[in-house]
């Protein structure tokens, strides 16, 4: 993976990390980065050949973080993404979680937008979900895996948990692969992270007090511009 990318990738990944840690998640680190610190550094070729290992390439498939809520009561296995440009259909959550939700059943996806994230033109009531979004993919059927760690014969069909906007606000609700994108645009129809991870709520309004400084981290990683970083918090 590029460099850029990779750097991109860890800061979206520790600013969940602390949002999720500040309300009393507990949260463990699980990808395989983190289980097998060798792959880190690796170009694209180079990981490619190590994942034709049946090990390794079921390892590539664990997501960033196993997730427990306050209460220990639930566990949530997460992945998360930083995406210079917001995804809009659902060949996008196909390509990168149907793999993993066949592995693990069910896995969370933290969507950064970079292209949501504009440094200009701030409304006053900024918010964390304007360009931090989520959504849930489920695994179906769980088709055995080859020795390979590649799907065997028979075909896993997906559902996705998503909160289509309506006259009445969010309806949270599941949808099967084949008709997400009958909703529209993919990114309108993710969740804000309180409707899934609900122990953030009462600590919402902190988080979009701070809604600008993350959002300028968002958008100057879209244009690979660190040092035009405006760290002053709003108030």
């Amino acid at each position: 993976m590029r460099f850029d990318n990779r750097v991109k990738g860890k800061v979206a990944e520790t600013i969940i990390k602390e949002i999720l840690s500040d309300c009393q998640f507990r949260v463990v680190d699980f990808g395989i980065e983190k289980i097998a610190r060798e792959v880190v550094g690796l170009n694209y070729k180079e990981f490619n050949v190590l994942g034709k290992c049946s090990e390794i390439g079921q390892l590539s498939e664990f997501p960033d973080f196993l997730v427990f809520n306050k209460s220990q009561s639930k566990v949530s296995f997460v992945e998360v993404k930083y995406c210079g440009v917001a995804p809009s259909s659902s060949t996008w959550i196909e390509s990168e979680f149907s793999m993993a939700a066949t592995v693990f059943g069910e896995v969370v996806g933290v969507v950064f937008a970079g292209d949501k994230a504009s440094a200009s033109g701030h409304s006053k009531r900024e918010s964390l979900s304007d360009f931090v979004r989520c959504f849930s993919i489920r695994c179906n059927y769980s088709a055995p895996l080859s020795p390979e760690g590649n799907l065997a014969s028979g075909d896993a069909s997906f559902s996705v948990c998503l909160a289509p906007r309506s006259n009445m606000g969010f309806q949270v609700e599941w949808v099967p692969m084949t008709q997400v994108d009958q909703g529209g645009d993919l990114w309108e129809q993710m969740l804000p992270l309180p409707l899934f991870f609900a122990d953030l709520k009462p600590k919402l309004r902190r988080f979009n007090a701070n809604a600008r400084l993350l959002r300028n981290i968002c958008y100057s990683m879209k244009v690979n511009d660190f040092a035009s970083l405006d760290i002053r918090q709003s108030a």
